[in-house]
């Protein structure tokens, strides 16, 4: 079972369909214990693929209702080495959690910073392909947006990314 599965299942269940609890479970507790390999592999490429996986994992289990405050945290002091796809998810994440604004308002600040503006549209692009994670920069630019309209809901990128989306 992978992550998407595990959106998927927390998605239908918050949709009013009826989810196996003991297949909910048993993926949540995947989860946890992938969360706690904390292996950093030498090479640079795979070391931000497994932290761009880290922030969604913590995304996946924040909307499940089972936050995870302290791995979010280092993240945050590590956000260098994400992806913008990966911050997004971890702004999303910390969003969900609340108190820090201070981390919430520098996430934007840099999600925002990173936008590709144009006269009538903004996306986003990686430096860098995470084929280990399937990463792509127009999945970027919707989560950027995603984070953006959980984050600052006014903000005036987020139609900006909308028609680039619908472009």
């Amino acid at each position: 079972m992978d992550g998407g599965e595990r959106v998927a299942l927390d998605l239908a269940r918050q949709a009013g369909y009826a989810v196996d609890q003991a297949r909910f479970d048993q993926a949540i507790a995947y989860l946890h214990n992938e969360l706690s390999d904390d292996s950093k592999p030498a090479d640079a490429a795979l070391r931000r693929s497994q932290l761009n996986a880290r922030s969604y994992i913590l995304f996946v289990l924040g909307e499940a209702g089972q936050p995870d405050r302290g791995r979010s945290t280092a993240l945050f002091d590590a956000r260098a080495q994400l992806s913008v796809y990966g911050r997004a998810y971890l702004l999303m994440t910390l969003k969900s959690l609340g108190g820090n604004d201070d981390q919430i308002r520098t996430l934007l600040g840099e999600l925002m910073s990173t936008a590709i503006m144009h006269a009538t549209d903004a996306h986003w692009e990686e430096a860098a392909a995470d084929s280990w994670n399937l990463s792509s920069d127009t999945r970027t630019t919707a989560l950027a947006l995603q984070a953006l309209v959980r984050a600052d809901p006014n903000n005036f990128l987020v139609p900006n990314a909308v028609r680039y989306l619908m472009g």
